[in-house]
């Protein structure tokens, strides 16, 4: 039988839809489904009277009807500002799905509502997926969701400025400096009680001596009411402080083993340069700060180029978007050890990954010695990403899951 295509209204905060997700539905428009982008930004500029608010909210309404779809779909960002925008009443008017390259376990305010019309929640992690149905979220299903675009992250000849032996790109910022999930719409107030503030207080000791990841809701979750505002607040401040502590031990454990490794990124949508330097407290001749690389210009170069290519990610199981721009340029990857890795890429033979600090630079000095199985490694990585990993793999499991639970 042949599978059915669907009429599917892609809600945004943004009209052009960021690259990534465009190429997703490119996909999904190749397999024969009817893609519309109907975006909500006009809500995010700027306050709005009642009466214009009204206005607007009645003519996003008539678009969803007059399109008639058979369901909403919604990445991550765009289900929260839904809700913040006070737009959520359409979940309840449409059967929806969710699409989650972030952490949804810091949403379940959010997604305690119009959970009727939820038909299925999409994560890229499998231990968040368990979590998410123990907590009587069945919609959640597996979805290993990264990929890479092969027209932008592909071979190519080495460029010299990224002649490194070892690389790190990746953006973190202190929890301070990232905003409130509540910045905009009506939710807003002070969260920081001194219960919080020992609770958060105490995750950064616990972290600090673990050295590795520790599970944010496994660690809040018997301390708190997981459905509150104040378990998304407190979630995303300790989210954001692991990524940036686990940043640092990274960093202290190159420089101590006098590893030259280059830098890329910094703080949260900055440049790094010396404020990066300062923030980070970096007095090292090995580590070298450079400020963010356009993602799909300078990035393949810089994947291409490095002999090593470093990856950690803030999921318990699942790997970095990242490996899947790498593999695609038929670079080499040196990842955190994450178990949903297992089931995407082979280790040993398409990524190796180390399951401690202690044992990253034997690594790395032993596949800097090793031209010829990095690059075995690497090969072999690019062959498992056009067999398994394109956008359009993706799109074809999408489609087999919305077969399935619609």
């Amino acid at each position: 039988m042949r599978p059915r295509n669907y009429r599917i209204a892609v809600l945004s905060t943004n009209g052009k839809v960021l690259h990534n997700r465009y190429v997703f539905l490119k996909a999904l428009a190749a397999l024969g489904n009817d893609i519309r982008v109907i975006s909500y930004e006009q809500l995010l500029k700027s306050p709005l009277s009642s009466k214009d608010h009204n206005a607007w909210t009645e003519r996003f309404k008539k678009k969803l009807d007059d399109y008639s779809p058979d369901f909403l779909l919604l990445f991550c960002v765009d289900y929260v500002l839904l809700h913040l925008v006070e737009q959520d009443f359409l979940l309840s008017c449409f059967p929806h799905v969710s699409l989650w390259d972030s952490n949804p376990l810091r949403s379940l305010f959010f997604l305690s509502k119009h959970r009727e019309n939820h038909r299925f929640l999409l994560v890229l992690d499998s231990k968040i997926v368990d979590d998410l149905r123990a907590v009587g979220m069945d919609q959640a299903a597996y979805f290993p969701y990264y990929y890479a675009d092969p027209a932008v992250f592909s071979p190519q000849k080495t460029c010299e400025q990224y002649l490194h032996p070892v690389s790190f790109a990746g953006t973190f910022a202190p929890a301070h400096m990232v905003p409130s999930r509540f910045s905009i719409g009506s939710h807003q107030k002070n969260f920081w009680t001194e219960q919080l503030i020992s609770l958060k207080d105490a995750f950064i000791e616990l972290r600090n001596r673990a050295k590795w990841y520790v599970d944010v809701f496994g660690y809040l979750k018997d301390k708190m009411d997981i459905w509150s505002t104040e378990f998304v607040e407190i979630s995303d401040a300790l989210m954001y402080s692991q990524k940036w502590i686990e940043r640092i031990q990274l960093f202290d454990t190159l420089s101590a083993a006098r590893i030259d490794t280059h830098i890329y990124g910094g703080l949260q949508g900055g440049y790094a340069g010396k404020n990066l330097n300062h923030k980070l407290n970096v007095v090292s001749p090995y580590l070298h700060l450079h400020g963010f690389l356009n993602k799909h210009t300078e990035l393949p170069k810089l994947y291409n180029s490095s002999r090593i290519n470093l990856c950690c990610t803030q999921f318990p199981r699942a790997c970095h978007e990242r490996v899947f721009q790498v593999a695609s340029c038929s670079g080499f990857i040196l990842h955190e050890w994450k178990e949903d890795v297992n089931s995407l890429f082979s280790p040993g033979n398409e990524i190796v990954l180390y399951r401690s600090l202690e044992e990253l630079p034997d690594l790395i000095a032993f596949y800097l010695r090793k031209e010829k199985e990095r690059k075995r490694v690497a090969e072999a990585a690019r062959k498992r990403f056009l067999a398994e990993h394109t956008p359009l793999h993706r799109a074809r499991r999408f489609m087999e899951i919305a077969q399935e639970r619609l």
